[in-house]
């Protein structure tokens, strides 16, 4: 599980959606987080009441994110246990238009969906003991999987269940790893020919996913569109954060080095907010 306090991670994330009561929906009947408090634009969504992993934004006039633009590739929510996973499977099959993908990672097995926004989902349980070097993309074996479902059946996201990791769109893959190595201190743990990456700290198999599939050279998308809003990034303590401060430099102004929480942009645009972990 990638639960350890001692690690900096992606622990919520902000998505902006066309249509509140629409996303609203389907993220507590398919996804099953319930909402743990709502504004005007604004629903935060939690798996046990307290805790918000994902944020749904709806912005003024959303439009559609330009073609080849960088920003969410998906989010990861990661379940505490195996038997969670076929139990949303066998959830999911009622609900299969959302369904996008399914894979076996060898570190991770994996259900991929869309929400009504064609935001990306990935929904996984870790295996333990596989070392990260052994992280590829297989076919779930779904027969043997729903060999742990539970007489329970699915009932909503586990109390224990966290933002696992997130996957991002960037303009260059090698820009990106420099940046979150140098600036932010995620370790490479895995690449694809240039053209995807994956980071962590602490030796999890990765925090953040890094592609450029299809935003090669791509521009970050206006302020209104669908998408990512921003991913807020959890450090273990203030001295983290005041070492990540002064490797940003010049692009952390003395006004914003003030500010908590801190927010920033990395090269592809992408909005990061930095906080200490609670």
């Amino acid at each position: 599980m990638n639960s350890n306090k001692d690690v900096t991670k992606v622990s919520r994330v902000v998505l902006k959606i066309s249509d509140l009561k629409r996303s609203i929906k389907f993220y507590k009947e398919v996804v099953g987080l319930e909402v743990r408090k709502k504004e005007k634009n604004l629903a935060y969504l939690s798996p046990d009441g307290i805790r918000d992993l994902v944020i749904l934004k709806q912005p003024d006039n959303p439009k559609p994110a330009p073609l080849g633009s960088t920003g969410l590739f998906h989010i990861a929510l990661l379940l505490p246990r195996r038997e969670n996973l076929a139990d949303l499977w066998l959830h999911l099959q009622q609900h299969g238009r959302w369904l996008s993908g399914a894979s076996d990672h060898s570190v991770s097995e994996a259900v991929y969906l869309e929400d009504p926004d064609g935001n990306g989902i990935e929904i996984y349980a870790d295996r333990e003991g596989v070392p990260v070097k052994k992280m590829g993309t297989e076919r779930l074996q779904v027969e043997d999987l729903l060999q742990h479902a539970t007489e329970t059946s699915w009932r909503g996201m586990p109390k224990e269940t966290v933002m696992g990791h997130i996957h991002l769109e960037v303009r260059d893959v090698s820009e990106a790893v420099e940046f979150y190595r140098d600036c932010l201190g995620f370790e490479l743990t895995a690449e694809m020919g240039g053209s995807a990456a994956f980071m962590s700290t602490g030796g999890y198999h990765h925090h953040i996913g890094l592609n450029s599939w299809n935003s090669l050279g791509g521009d970050a998308p206006p302020e209104n569109a669908i998408g990512l809003d921003r991913a807020l990034i959890s450090v273990p303590a203030q001295e983290t954060l005041n070492t990540i401060k002064k490797r940003l430099g010049k692009i952390v102004s003395s006004k914003q080095e003030q500010q908590e929480p801190l927010v920033i942009k990395d090269p592809s645009g992408n909005t990061l907010q930095l906080e200490v972990e609670d």
